[in-house]
């Protein structure tokens, strides 16, 4: 789901402007799991293309 206010920040985010693709961000987050799988970390990385960083 799209709730930004329901995320954690970011262990790390990277932007770059690519001649091609123009601007993208990466976020990495770390040690998420899913409620029912505690033992069992995970990372997420989020990719976002220029047209939603307006």
């Amino acid at each position: 789901m799209f709730e930004p206010t329901t995320w954690g920040e970011a262990a790390s985010v990277f932007e770059v402007d690519d001649p091609k693709l123009k601007r993208v961000r990466v976020s990495l987050w770390k040690n998420l799991h899913f409620r029912k799988a505690v033992t069992r970390p995970m990372s997420l990385l989020r990719i976002e293309h220029r047209q939603f960083l307006l």
